[in-house]
């Protein structure tokens, strides 16, 4: 149900602020919008803290969450759109064709979703293993959604020095080189770059693959949203899915951690050379 929630709400949020900053000439702003779940993780990493020093049961923990989630919706669903608010034109668009250029996208988010969810569900038991009874392995979410905000802001900051397609295929490689870190370098350090590096680009990705997709389909930018957001859910199935047969099959996780690596770099190479990438000066290209 949380995995349900979560990818209607990122959908059906982008789509709406999308077209009301549009609406307002401040397109350039829908990347801020995309911070808001680095600052939520970095919160609710940050309580976790909190809950471990209260000694709080796992149960305690989760009831915990719910109200917080459920007072915080309540304060939001005022501003949410009302019935009709979120319109479809009067002239219906084009049938869309996923062209070559559509299909690199979707399999490359889908690969990213695979990426990155491996890490970002064990860096915190890989701290743990590796120091028990440390504090360090609390910090490490944190970190983790810190940084998320911090890649949202450089994104922001840079967008103008390359293509969209450009950066999202080297955030996708420095989320690789992020997970090799958390593998490769021992001690803290490693654990450290692997959250800042995975974590800096996990919504980095998120917004740069979603804009990529409406500037490929201009006229299905909600349809585009919701067919990326299946293939990234997708990932994220296999991804624990193939954690446990590393883990049954050679009683280790790391066989799995560098197919991640593979997959988010072979996700770069699929939208680093599209045919589109000089959309956003001569207009949407064909392919």
């Amino acid at each position: 149900m949380i995995g349900w929630a979560s990818g209607w709400s990122m959908v059906l949020v982008a789509a709406w602020t999308n077209e009301r900053l549009a609406h307002f000439g401040r397109p350039a702003l829908s990347a801020a919008v995309f911070a808001g779940p680095g600052a939520g993780i970095f919160i609710s990493g940050m309580l976790a803290v909190a809950i471990n020093g209260m000694a709080l049961s796992a149960a305690q923990a989760w009831l915990v969450y719910g109200v917080l989630a459920l007072v915080l919706v309540g304060a939001i669903s005022m501003n949410l759109p009302r019935t009709g608010d979120l319109h479809r034109p009067d002239t219906a668009p084009e049938p869309l064709v996923l062209t070559p250029a559509l299909k690199r996208l979707v399999w490359s988010y889908s690969l990213a979703g695979f990426g990155y969810i491996l890490p970002a569900t064990f860096l915190s038991q890989m701290a743990a293993a590796r120091f028990p009874g440390s504090l360090f392995a609390q910090f490490v979410w944190p970190i983790f959604g810190g940084a998320a905000v911090l890649g949202i802001v450089i994104g922001i900051l840079t967008r103008h020095k390359l293509t969209t397609q450009s950066r999202l295929a080297i955030t996708l490689w420095i989320q690789a080189l992020g997970v090799l870190c958390a593998e490769l370098v021992p001690g803290v350090i490693g654990l450290v770059l692997g959250a800042l590096f995975t974590g800096g680009g996990f919504l980095s990705v998120v917004q740069l693959s979603i804009l990529h997709g409406r500037e490929l389909a201009p006229h299905h930018a909600r349809y585009m949203a919701g067919l990326l957001t299946t293939g990234y859910a997708l990932g994220q199935l296999v991804g624990p899915m193939l954690s446990a047969v590393s883990t049954a099959l050679t009683q280790r996780l790391e066989p799995a951690l560098y197919v991640a690596v593979v997959a988010l770099a072979i996700a770069g190479l699929l939208v680093i050379n599209t045919p589109a990438r000089a959309m956003i000066k001569n207009g949407p290209n064909p392919d």
